[in-house]
């Protein structure tokens, strides 16, 4: 590929940070190995991660992988923006260390999907701090670009910020902010991800690739089940694992398409938070690899 697009993959097909309990049984490391062994060329940092720290970057040198970025909660809405930038230098002083420069930024501030509440009961903001925080989002990804880190915004089921109007308003209120695109947590709240991807392609700094089970999705959301309970019935997964009788599947081919009809060379990272005794993750994890793969191959005959 002439395009310097690059595939990684999340750990959360192994291991789990918001639900501790999965994927604890596997050790680290083991996720670098299987990573390494199907093709990828980097890894995102998770908190699993964190336990073997001091260990990573050798181990990264040992299997031949890049350590891609992490997620980085901020609470503009609790806390001033003094403390925000401490917090997040902090973040990138790891990430620096490990050679990561992408942060993935979410706003958390009375999220609901570390826990069993309902979806139906997700924060909302009022326009005084609508007005708030796209002021400090782009206070802080103007600090990052200032120390060289690329700012992705990370739209999140459960946060204040979910839904395809809340990201518009958030682009459309924001210059210096960019965008992570996340096809499943679009998909989640019932939209189809092409059309914005195509509206805010110009602000995408980063990309997991996340597919969806809709009868699960279905199930869920008619009981207004927590995010906790989706993802431990099974509502993502990776892309090319949806059955044809399951509609409407998440388009991954038209999704590569435009990025690469956009010249986008940033990361594809295939990420699905997955119970790994229900979901073996290596096999997950190469048929994830070998489908946005193949998609992007078709550059040379496409574009």
């Amino acid at each position: 590929m002439d395009q310097k697009i690059k595939i990684g993959v999340s750990p959360l097909s192994w291991m789990n940070s918001d639900i501790p309990k999965l994927g604890r049984h596997i050790a680290p490391e083991q996720c670098l190995i299987d990573a390494a062994s199907i093709g990828y060329e980097g890894i995102e940092l998770e908190d699993p991660f964190r336990k073997i720290i001091d260990t990573l970057p050798s181990l990264l040198k040992k299997y031949g992988l890049s350590l891609i970025g992490g997620w980085h909660s901020t609470f503009l809405l609790e806390n001033s923006i003094t403390k925000e930038k401490e917090n997040l230098k902090r973040h990138m002083d790891l990430l620096d260390s490990l050679g990561a420069r992408i942060v993935n930024m979410a706003e958390c501030s009375r999220a609901i999907h570390r826990n069993e509440i309902g979806l139906s009961q997700k924060p909302v903001m009022d326009e005084e701090e609508w007005k708030y925080l796209c002021e400090s989002l782009d206070e802080l990804a103007f600090f990052l670009q200032t120390q060289e880190f690329t700012s992705a915004y990370h739209y999140h089921v459960g946060t204040v910020i979910q839904n395809s109007d809340e990201i518009e308003k958030l682009m459309d209120n924001t210059s210096r902010l960019g965008l992570l695109f996340d096809s499943g947590h679009l998909r989640f709240t019932g939209v189809d991800p092409i059309p914005l991807l195509k509206k805010y392609i110009h602000r995408v700094r980063h990309v997991h690739a996340k597919n969806i089970r809709p009868s699960v999705l279905e199930n869920r959301l008619s009981e207004d089940a927590s995010f906790f309970s989706a993802i431990l019935s099974g509502v993502f997964t990776v892309p090319g694992d949806v059955k044809e009788s399951e509609s409407p599947p998440i388009d991954f081919e038209a999704i590569c398409d435009i990025l690469l009809e956009h010249h986008y060379n940033g990361w594809i990272v295939v990420e699905a938070e997955q119970d790994p005794k229900k979901a073996p993750p290596y096999p997950n994890a190469k048929l994830g690899y070998e489908t946005i793969t193949k998609f992007l191959m078709r550059e040379k005959t496409h574009f």
